[in-house]
């Protein structure tokens, strides 16, 4: 591959005088004064960073020609070892039945006027991929079976907990012939994703609607998951009105296995309609997060860090092109990656600014992660958000290491 060159990123030092921090001490408690200092932190120095050993290969293709194979998510599991999740459609690609009326009338627009868009009569499995020698080999350990007239009923989020256990998020919605609330929930596997227990709803409340995406585990122990939530009628709703109304919002969950979930923490102005959303954990505990809007714009937001909550701060631009969901790695070198299939950007202040490599992005949905021995690796899948058959999809995974010149800061 073609080496890539070194990206470089302005640096912004603060600085508190000596007046302030008087005016500090004598209006401010101790703590408040300690979460101030805190969050003035100097921004770590880096003069550069490398992509180094940059390879692209192809590590899943459907047992069909073309194939179809999409939403793809990685993940370790307790002992490092990377997982990797996606959908697989096999099937006929004309003369199938098409969903009853009465279930097809709350799907998307695509699915009630494009038949191919309709994936009722087709063979649908979750795949689970393991590695046990850094993403090197791939075996095939699990093929989960489902029903829908949607390509797809992952939400995009699997975390495996301290315990062993795979938690998982789902979208209800989609399972449109199992006896499952229209809703987000979870699922908790005990055997490596061979098997995954009955679904746990994300809110008590009937009148909520819940679209999960990613899991993440903070340095503290507590689980967050991003997405959206909306009002809504679980008799009378409708995919397409549905989706307007939701708000982009944050779950926290105090228990490390995720049993229970707070109420949504709405982290967007109304408007922000978009359960597409992604968090980085800074060091003083702020979230750097970053939307797809709905008309596919990125804007990046800082969810400042007060107690055991976060105060949303305001939208602002990114330099980011539109694109697919946005994915937030936060690496081991300090550096915080922004990975979508139009390119990789870097941050070390705060996402202030951001530098792009010289480099190809992901194929479309990427999802990554880093291994102990500083590898990381991002999965995606070739094509989009594809009828079936348009497209030969495949698996894709990108592996590369950081190397970073210049390191110092607080």
């Amino acid at each position: 591959m073609k080496d890539l060159l070194p990206g470089q990123v302005a640096i912004r030092t603060h600085r508190i005088s000596f007046l302030f921090l008087l005016l500090l001490l004598s209006c401010s408690s101790m703590a408040v004064e300690s979460d101030t200092l805190r969050k003035e932190k100097m921004p770590m120095q880096i003069k550069d960073v490398v992509v180094r050993d940059h390879a692209r290969r192809t590590v899943y293709h459907s047992p069909q020609t073309p194939g179809y194979t999409c939403w793809a998510y990685v993940w370790r599991l307790p002992d490092g070892s990377p997982m990797i999740t996606l959908t697989q459609a096999t099937g006929p690609m004309e003369g199938r039945k098409r969903t009853p009326a009465e279930i097809l009338r709350h799907m998307p627009g695509a699915q009630q006027k494009t038949a191919a868009y309709d994936f009722t009569g087709l063979s649908l499995e979750n795949v689970y991929l393991h590695s046990t020698d850094g993403g090197k080999t791939w075996a095939k350990v699990a093929a989960e079976p489902f029903v829908s007239c949607m390509n797809g009923m992952l939400a995009g989020g699997v975390l495996a907990l301290r315990d062993g256990a795979l938690l998982r998020n789902v979208w209800g919605q989609n399972l449109v012939y199992s006896d499952i609330l229209p809703t987000g929930f979870l699922q908790r596997s005990a055997d490596k994703a061979k098997t995954w227990g009955k679904p746990e709803y994300i809110s008590q409340d009937p009148q909520l609607q819940t679209w999960p995406k990613r899991i993440r585990q903070l340095r503290d122990g507590r689980l967050v998951m991003t997405g959206s939530a909306a009002p809504y009628d679980p008799d009378k709703w409708v995919w397409e009105d549905q989706f307007p109304k939701s708000r982009a919002c944050l779950w926290v969950s105090k228990d490390p296995s995720g049993k229970s979930w707070d109420a949504p923490l709405y982290v967007a102005p109304k408007g922000v309609s978009t359960e597409e959303w992604d968090l980085a954990e800074l060091d003083n505990g702020d979230l750097l997060a970053i939307f797809r809007t709905y008309d596919s714009r990125r804007c990046q937001s800082l969810l400042v860090k007060h107690g055991d909550t976060w105060a949303p701060g305001p939208l602002q631009a990114t330099p980011f092109p539109p694109s697919g969901q946005p994915e937030l790695l936060v690496t081991r070198e300090g550096i915080i990656l922004y990975i979508d299939q139009l390119g990789i950007w870097w941050t070390v202040d705060r996402g202030t600014t951001w530098t792009k490599f010289d480099m190809h992005g992901s194929a479309y949905y990427p999802s990554a992660v880093q291994l102990d021995d500083g590898a990381i690796l991002v999965v995606s899948h070739v094509g989009c958000d594809d009828p079936y058959g348009k497209n030969d999809q495949s698996i894709l995974l990108d592996t590369f290491r950081l190397v970073v010149a210049g390191k110092a800061g607080q």
